[in-house]
Order: structure tokens, then sequence, then C-alpha cells
């Protein structure tokens, strides 16, 4: 299984988006031996995580989340743990996907 995850800095008032095979041990190199970006806004928080059974469909929603340089429009999604997908969308993703909400901000 893979998740793609959005975490917060409320240092620096920024999400990060990303995916792993483990969230909970790549938040805890976010939060301690990360260099560059993530190293600026320790500590990190999970505020969101999606999960699925392939790392391709979990690399897709990652690059679709980014894309969408809107940050309302993360923000919306966080906090209703999933978004309004229209048919196509819903197809090219695993349909054995599922949300989970972590935490509002």
């Amino acid at each position: 299984m893979f998740s793609v995850y959005i975490i917060y800095s409320q240092k620096i008032d920024k999400y990060y988006i990303g995916f792993s095979s483990n969230v909970l041990d790549r938040l805890c190199k976010h939060n301690t031996n990360s260099k560059g970006f993530s190293a600026t806004g320790r500590p990190w928080i999970i505020v969101y995580s999606e999960t699925f059974n392939n790392k391709k469909d979990a690399m897709n929603r990652e690059k679709q989340l980014k894309k969408w340089k809107n940050r309302e429009r993360l923000k919306t999604l966080i906090k209703s743990g999933s978004e309004q997908k229209n048919n196509s969308e819903l197809s090219r993703l695993n349909s054995n996907s599922y949300f989970i909400p972590l935490q509002n901000v």
C-alpha cells in the first residue's frame, strides 16, 4: 500500500505534498533529519492522507494535487476528507483507494 499525504507547518504556514509506503516513518524523517524545504518548517503535522494499492496510482495522485497550486482547494480537500470527482476522474483512480482526513488545520 502507498499513501499520498499532505503535511502542514504552522511555523511557515505551508503545506507539503508527498507519497510514501510508510507515512508515519516519512513524517518522522521530515521532522528530524531532512534538509531543504521541509527542514525549514519543523514541526510538520499530517493533515491528510489517501491510500492506494499501488505506487503508480499514488504517484499520479501526488502529481495531481501538486498541480492544483490553489491553497483554498487543498484546504477544502483536507477539511472534507475528499473531493467531488467527476466520472472521468473516478475511472482513473484506483477503485480501492480511500480518503482519511487526519486533522483539521
